[in-house]
């Protein structure tokens, strides 16, 4: 149940900040239909981690992993556009944000970090990677 928690918690803080961009940056997630536009866009992943328990019951689970966001461009667009979207990302998932949905408390763990970017068909595009922790 947490790890649909944590997709829940993640993609709707992700889709309420590109929803507020001018224009709006649409989203692609997880296994649902999308038809990619011709210009900005950003896919989402959640990367889970083994469960770990740290309790001799096993009733304490920590959840963690990595959410990702894939920031997509149209190729021969630069890198500035990523990097900057990337640094407006950084301010609602840094290290000090505590996510809270369904009661459970979700810790961004580390600074946003910037994967190396990646050329695909008509797309450029750079994962931005999140890691988390949650305790049940």
């Amino acid at each position: 149940m947490s790890e649909i928690t944590i997709r829940r918690a993640f993609e709707s803080r992700l889709k309420n900040w590109a929803d507020a961009q001018t224009p709006p940056i649409p989203l692609a997630f997880e296994n649902i239909p999308f038809d990619p536009p011709s210009a900005t866009y950003l896919s989402c992943f959640l990367i889970n981690a083994n469960n770990i328990s740290f309790t001799l019951d096993r009733r304490h689970i920590r959840y963690s992993g990595i959410f990702q966001i894939n920031v997509h461009v149209p190729v021969n667009t630069g890198a500035g556009l990523p990097a900057e979207i990337a640094a407006a990302l950084r301010t609602i998932f840094n290290p000090s944000t505590v996510i809270v949905q369904n009661s459970a408390n979700i810790y961004v763990m580390q600074p946003l970090s910037i994967g190396p970017s990646i050329q695909e068909g008509d797309f450029f595009f750079v994962p931005l990677s999140i890691e988390y922790s949650l305790d049940s």
